[in-house]
């Protein structure tokens, strides 16, 4: 049973519940873009930080460039010098005295330092103490590729302006191989001029930071082994390098978001790629970002959708409170009005209050009732008349019921008639079995249309002849199955009482007999029962065929080799009294294997599913060609799934029968 509901709670239902429905989506989907417009703006900040940030670096390397180019000449003198007047010989060259030479060829000892690297990559001499014992290639594959190129390469390599690994200090370089390829000679010159540059560059970054309250930093890294920054406190977080080493390779740009301290960072790299170096090709900028005043952001927006939306809807439930009593004082009145009608008081009228919709519905009820009033009188009226059809209905449908009672015996009568002429017809008709007596390989492929068929088979063995034939009676069903059988008594009495065995003569008496029995002495009346058959006569000694066919074909296979009889064009036992019947006998030698098949018209009047066509005779020919490897059991089984498939949800159109013969 329905729980009762009220208008009220009806228009919280129908109406509030939807509005909250969408207001909760419109906040939702309003939360969503405030925080999409952030996200993006926040990108859009950082890409302009970087733009801002690569401009800074090509004006840097604009700048560095200047000064290496001062400087180059001079270190390529004092390379040169090393090289091919100082260490022509390099057996004491991890032992001498480095400050000396520095001084003998007029380098500035604060400004300029000498360093000599083995083939292994480490420093084994140097002016600059804390660098001895360095292992360069300890730096990265890079790195060492870079040292290695050098040392093979016997040429004199100036390299940008690096941070010196030890001081942190921008230092530049230079190199060049001895001539003996064990050493490699490195020139490091520091520059206070770029000293100026690089604390100009440091003191930019860090007002570009400075300009917006929640990036806390903003680095530059040069290299790609090893990256390192112009400000020598800020160092790469280690959980990210394989993230940084994948975006070195992807020149992508990447971003990580951890929680540290309670804060929620966000730390973006960004590829630049250098230019004129082939030492420190890639750089990384990376913007350190406090994300938590964006999170009360727009924690504070959620918080305010809430309120509002918590507020209207208290107010629009308030009003709908108020308004539903305008409406269901009225509608009270009529619901109490409708309950007494339904208990039988078509006398009552509603009463009608205001001008609307309800009023309007309590007027139509009452000239409903009116109405409800005289309907009532003819329904009364009507009522009688019903309950003397309805007597005389019921009379009527006695008399049906025993009717159908008869119909149904008589139906069952029938069934049991037809099931006993099927138990008389297979009783006439030979086992396929007893077939395979005779021959080692053969099959009888029987399907009748209806419960008893009208095509039937008949052979049997007489010494060493077997004669076989395959009919096809007029019509399907019960007169079928009395031709059929009528068919395999005659075969019965001209074969094994008459000793007939050519198949023509066999043809000959079994019209005669059957025009006899079919039309007795009504010689001016056209007859149109009958059967086309087909006999085979076999002489196991001779290896010879006999064929005769009375509109029913004879098909043999050999090897590859078809021949086909179509039989004469009379059937068996139809009257005709224009002409004369002679019916041929085609006699064939026989060999080992050849396959033999007789059958009637049904397979190949079979209509398909798809194209609704015949099957035809060719059709089946081909189809007999096609498996004419196989054994007969397969054969069978094929011809019975190829009809199944052929014939799809169409009936079955007649009855079929296929008899074949493997000859052994």
């Amino acid at each position: 049973m329905n729980k009762k509901t009220t208008i009220f709670r009806q228009l919280i239902l129908n109406v509030v519940i939807p509005v909250i429905v969408a207001l909760t989506l419109l906040a939702y989907l309003n939360y969503l873009n405030t925080k999409r417009l952030i996200i993006n703006a926040r990108n859009t900040q950082n890409m302009i930080i970087s733009d801002e940030i690569k401009k800074i670096v090509e004006f840097q390397d604009l700048a560095l460039d200047i000064l290496e180019k001062r400087l180059n000449d001079r270190m390529k003198s004092f390379s040169f010098q090393l090289v091919n007047d100082y260490f022509i010989e390099t057996d004491n060259i991890e032992t001498i005295d480095l400050n000396k030479v520095r001084l003998d060829i007029g380098m500035n000892p604060q400004m300029e330092d000498i360093y000599v690297i083995n083939s292994n990559g480490v420093v084994v001499n140097t002016t600059f103490k804390k660098d001895l014992q360095l292992h360069f290639f300890s730096f990265g594959e890079s790195h060492k590729n870079y040292l290695l190129n050098i040392l093979h390469g016997n040429q004199f390599v100036s390299e940008r302006f690096a941070i010196e690994s030890t001081t942190k200090r921008l230092k530049k370089y230079s190199y060049q191989p001895t001539r003996d390829g064990k050493y490699i000679i490195e020139i490091g010159t520091y520059s206070k001029k770029a000293d100026e540059i690089i604390e100009f560059i440091k003191n930019h970054l860090n007002n570009i930071s400075n300009k917006n309250k929640d990036i806390i930093s903003v680095d530059l890294f040069i290299g790609e082994d090893q990256p390192f920054s112009l400000n020598k406190h800020a160092i790469l977080n280690e959980k990210h390098m394989p993230e940084i080493k994948k975006l070195l390779r992807t020149k992508e740009t990447k971003i990580i978001n951890e929680t540290e301290l309670e804060n929620k960072l966000q730390y973006q790299y960004i590829y630049m790629d250098r230019k004129n170096t082939d030492l420190y090709k890639g750089a990384i900028i990376r913007i350190i970002t406090n994300l938590n005043s964006q999170a009360r952001f727009l924690k504070e927006e959620l918080f305010k959708l809430i309120l509002l939306f918590a507020l209207t809807m208290i107010i629009v439930i308030f009003l709908i409170y108020k308004r539903s009593k305008f409406i269901t004082n009225p509608i009270k009145q009529l619901v109490s009005f409708l309950n007494k009608i339904s208990d039988g008081s078509y006398n009552e009228r509603a009463t009608i209050i205001g001008n609307n919709e309800i009023s309007s519905l309590a007027e139509h009820f009452n000239q409903m009732l009116e109405k409800l009033e005289i309907r009532n009188a003819e329904i009364q009226s009507q009522s009688k008349k019903l309950i003397s059809l309805n007597k005389n209905l019921n009379n009527a449908n006695e008399v049906l019921d025993r009717n159908k009672k008869i119909i149904e015996k008589k139906n069952s009568d029938l069934m049991d008639s037809i099931n006993y002429a099927l138990r008389i017809q297979k009783s006439l008709l030979p086992t396929a079995e007893s077939l395979n007596k005779i021959f080692e390989e053969a099959f009888v492929y029987y399907q009748p249309r209806n419960i008893v068929s009208g095509d039937f088979y008949w052979f049997k063995k007489i010494d060493n002849k077997v004669i076989i034939a395959v009919s096809d009676c007029t019509g399907h069903g019960v007169p079928g199955a009395f031709m059929s059988m009528i068919g395999i008594t005659l075969l019965h009495h001209i074969v094994e009482l008459e000793k007939i065995y050519d198949p023509s003569k066999i043809l000959k008496r079994l019209d005669e007999e059957l025009s006899g029995i079919l039309h007795g002495n009504s010689t001016d009346i056209t007859f149109y029962d009958g059967m086309d058959i087909g006999i085979c006569t076999f002489d196991l000694a001779a290896h010879k065929l006999q064929f005769s066919g009375a509109q029913r074909p004879l098909f043999i296979i050999r090897n590859t080799d078809t021949k086909s009889f179509k039989g004469d064009l009379y059937p068996i036992g139809e009257y005709h009294n224009v002409y004369k019947k002679n019916f041929t006998t085609n006699e064939i030698d026989l060999k080992r294997n050849d396959l033999v098949y007789m059958f009637t018209d049904g397979y190949s009047s079979q209509f398909g599913d798809i194209n609704n066509k015949k099957f035809m005779v060719r059709r089946l020919q081909k189809l007999l060609i096609d498996n004419r490897t196989k054994n007969m059991d397969e054969q069978q089984e094929i011809l019975i799934q190829n009809l199944k498939e052929w014939k799809g949800n169409n009936e079955q159109v007649d009855d079929i029968l296929i008899l074949g013969v493997r000859y052994s």
